[in-house]
């Protein structure tokens, strides 16, 4: 026996359809806010850990009209932001978050921290270089 539990809001209604949220995600940007891209980059972003492992800093999001978010990378996808700072300005956007995040053992969660945490790369390097020698 199982029990499911489903939560529904009563009072939600989206508020945005997702060319407005693009829209506002970029004006926030341009004016140095980094929270909304951070919210749109759990939804819908990419970075790649072994790129992030070798130094190679870039947050891409999936859009459909990417040039309104950054340089275009692909049909569907922006370059909004590279190098290392733009890991840390995520970081930081996250406050708090981030320790729920750490609890949930986000993938995304752990680019940002590989990238700004030199100690927690090199481990994580050494961890996975062990773990090929013994396979």
């Amino acid at each position: 026996m199982s029990i499911n539990v489903y939560i529904r809001a009563k009072s939600w209604k989206q508020r945005w359809s997702k060319d407005e949220a693009v829209d506002l995600v970029a004006s926030h940007l341009r004016r140095g806010e980094w929270t909304p891209l951070f919210t749109a980059w759990l939804g819908d972003g990419k970075a790649r850990w072994k790129t992030v492992l070798r130094g190679k800093y870039v947050l891409s999001i999936a859009a459909k009209e990417p040039w309104r978010l950054g340089l275009v990378a692909s049909t569907y996808e922006a370059i909004v932001a590279t190098g290392r700072e733009a890991f840390v300005k995520l970081k930081e956007a996250a406050g708090a978050y981030g320790e729920l995040l750490d609890l949930l053992k986000a993938h995304k969660w752990i680019y940002i921290r590989l990238a700004t945490d030199d100690g927690l790369r090199v481990a994580y390097k050494l961890m996975k270089e062990k773990k090929n020698k013994a396979t």
